[in-house]
C-alpha cells in the first residue's frame, strides 16, 4: 500500500519502499532492470542508489542459478534503499565491492578524483520530447533551484539517444534466449501477477527477431560511447525517473498499461541500458503525493551523484517517515 494514498502503486517491484517511508524499516534492499528501486522511490517519497552495473555484485548465500541472458546480466542491479541521502551512502559503501560469486564486479575505488568545479549539470524536463506530467517538471525545477543554490551550474539539455536507448533494453530483454528462460523458470505456482506481466512485457516488445537484438546491442554501445563523451562537460544529468505521477493501484496489468508504462519510465530505462548510476531522491510535495528525481552519474561515479543528491536534501529536506494515509 502506497503510504501516501492507498489508491496509487507503490511502484515497480521493491515494495519495501513503503516500510522504509513508514518507518518499519530503516534501510532495504532491491533489484534495478526497469527502474524497480527508483520508481518505488519516487512513488513512496524516500531515496534508493542504482549503482554502476559492476559495483554492487548480485552475491548471496544461496548459490547462482546461472539463469541470466547477457542482456539481465548487463542492465540487472542490485542497490539499497533509505529515507536520507546519508544512510544511502553507508549503505554503499558497506555493500559495494568485488568478489568471486559475481564476475562482473571490478575494485573500482568508492571516490574518483576531484571533478572540475563548478560542476555542470544538464537538466532533462521532458526526456525525447514525449510528454511529462506538470507535477513531475515542478519538481524538477525545484531540485534545479537547490542545485544552483549549492553552487552547481545547470543547463537545459539532454544526451541524445534516450528514446534508443529505452527501446533498446526492451529488445535486450525480450531476446528469444530470455523468453526460453523464462518458460523454463515461470512454474504454475509463480504468482499470477507475475506471468501476466511478463506476457505483457513480451506483447509490447513485439517479436524481435536475432539480427534486432544484435542490433541492441549495438547501440548500447554507441550511445553509452555518446553519454561518456556528453558526461565529460556536463558530469551529472538531472532527469525524471517516471514521467507521471503513480497511477492508480491495481490498474498496472490493464489492457495497454504495461506498454504505457515502459513509456513513462523511459529516461529510469536508459540509465539500465547504460550501466549507469543514478540516485533517486524526493524534493517536495505536490496534491499529497511525493515529487522526485533522479541524478545520473558517469560509470562508478556514484560518489558525485550522492553528494549532488546530499546538496538538494540539504536545502528541500526529508519528507519520511509519516504515518500511512
Amino acid at each position: 500500500m502506497n503510504p501516501w494514498d492507498s489508491s496509487r502503486t507503490t511502484g515497480a517491484s521493491s515494495a519495501e519502499a513503503a516500510a522504509i517511508a513508514t518507518g518499519m524499516s530503516p534501510l532495504g534492499l532491491g533489484n534495478d532492470g526497469l527502474g524497480s528501486l527508483r520508481h518505488p522511490a519516487q512513488c513512496c517519497g524516500i531515496s534508493a542508489l542504482k549503482p554502476t552495473l559492476g559495483r554492487i555484485p548480485h552475491a548471496t548465500t544461496v548459490g547462482p542459478t546461472d539463469m541470466a541472458t547477457i542482456g539481465m546480466q548487463l542492465t540487472q542491479v542490485n542497490g539499497p534503499l533509505a529515507r536520507q541521502i546519508a544512510d544511502l551512502r553507508r549503505a554503499f559503501e558497506v555493500i559495494a565491492g568485488p568478489t568471486w560469486r559475481d564476475p562482473w564486479t571490478v575494485p573500482a575505488p568508492l571516490r574518483g578524483p576531484e571533478p572540475a568545479r563548478p560542476i555542470k549539470i544538464a537538466v532533462v524536463l521532458d526526456p525525447a520530447g514525449q510528454g511529462t506530467a506538470g507535477e513531475v517538471q515542478d519538481g524538477m525545477s525545484k531540485a534545479a533551484d537547490a542545485l544552483v543554490q549549492e553552487g552547481y551550474v545547470v543547463d537545459e539539455l539532454e544526451p541524445r539517444g534516450i528514446d534508443a536507448a529505452a527501446k533498446a533494453l526492451v529488445v535486450m530483454l525480450a531476446t528469444p534466449g530470455i523468453r526460453a528462460v523464462w518458460e523454463q523458470v515461470m512454474p504454475p505456482s509463480l504468482p499470477a501477477p507475475t506471468r501476466r506481466f511478463m506476457s505483457a512485457f513480451f506483447e509490447a516488445a513485439g517479436d524481435p527477431d536475432a539480427v534486432a537484438a544484435e542490433q541492441s546491442f549495438i547501440t548500447r554501445q554507441a550511445l553509452l560511447r555518446s553519454w561518456s563523451e556528453f558526461q565529460e562537460h556536463h558530469p551529472l544529468i538531472l532527469a525524471p525517473i517516471a514521467t507521471d505521477i503513480p497511477s492508480k493501484a491495481g490498474t498496472d496489468l490493464d489492457e495497454g498499461r504495461v506498454a504505457e508504462d515502459l513509456q513513462t519510465m523511459r529516461m529510469a530505462m536508459a540509465v539500465n541500458t547504460l550501466g549507469l548510476p543514478a540516485v533517486a531522491l524526493p524534493v517536495g510535495i505536490q496534491d499529497g503525493l511525493p515529487q522526485a528525481v533522479q541524478l545520473i552519474g558517469p560509470g562508478y561515479r556514484e560518489d558525485i551523484c550522492l553528494d549532488a543528491a546530499a546538496a538538494i536534501e540539504g536545502r528541500v529536506g526529508i519528507i519520511t517517515p509519516i504515518d500511512p494515509r
